[in-house]
């Protein structure tokens, strides 16, 4: 497993990859670099091929710029791997030290002095990271206002807590309903991510995973469209509606 400074590298590695274009200027670079293609062959041969989608240079360009799409998609599923990676790395690296000093101050009062000795204590280990908590929370932020890399650590449900008012069941508490802090371990955590260790097989197994699902969405999207045709054109039947907003197949 990488480390978190391994995986930071990583990150501004793909970050540099490829060059940071606006999608309207790429947009009209490429509309532009079509228009001479069909210009240069209406020179040539003097007919419409200029409107001729299916010339091969013009078919080429728009190869190339299925490649860059494609490029770029697959630089940016990595940065997202990449991320989640970092944010499983905060837990597992930062979160325990972030917890160690906060328990230095278990059951005094949390008020604005206690809370800003607390901070400047972390800041002192942890000089890189913005690190904020709350009652239940704990907040990994990074000092560059990276957003996309910020934490949000959330503590855990335990159905055996007792809460004051008799009930059981209830969340770890960072700052106890009296003001006071409270003795804090990494098990009363929640971690959210998963460390991704191989990119390229966890995207094909995805992309993989994608296709299949789409298959079997479009065998029971014909399903529910004979089914609809048939019966819910006679007065009183229901209507089955599918609804799949972010699934392409």
């Amino acid at each position: 497993m990488q480390t978190l400074k391994q995986a930071y590298l990583k990150y501004e590695e793909l970050k540099n990859k490829l060059p940071h274009i606006d999608s309207f200027k790429r947009n009209e670079a490429r509309q532009a670099e079509l228009k001479a293609a069909h210009d240069e062959l209406l020179k040539i041969t003097g007919t419409k091929s200029r409107f001729d989608y299916r010339a091969d240079t013009i078919q080429a360009i728009y190869k190339k710029h299925e490649q860059e799409d494609k490029a770029k998609k697959d630089n940016n599923d990595l940065i997202k791997l990449t991320i989640n990676n970092i944010k499983y790395l905060k837990f597992i690296e930062l979160l325990p030290q972030v917890i160690a000093i906060i328990n230095k101050y278990e059951g005094k009062r949390c008020g604005e002095k206690t809370k800003q000795k607390i901070y400047d204590d972390i800041k002192n280990k942890l000089k890189d990271y913005y690190i904020y908590f709350d009652y239940n929370y704990i907040a990994i932020n990074d000092i560059k206002c990276n957003y996309d890399l910020n934490n949000k650590i959330n503590v855990t449900y335990n159905p055996e807590l007792i809460q004051p008012n008799g009930v059981k069941g209830d969340y770890y508490k960072i700052i106890d309903n009296n003001n006071k802090i409270c003795k804090i371990s990494i098990d009363n955590f929640y971690n959210c991510y998963k460390f991704i260790n191989n990119f390229d097989e966890f995207i094909k197994n995805k992309n993989n995973g994608i296709e299949k699902i789409g298959k079997e969405y479009k065998t029971l999207k014909n399903a529910v469209d004979n089914y609809n045709n048939l019966y819910t054109k006679v007065d009183g039947f229901d209507y089955i509606q599918l609804d799949c907003k972010n699934l392409y197949y």
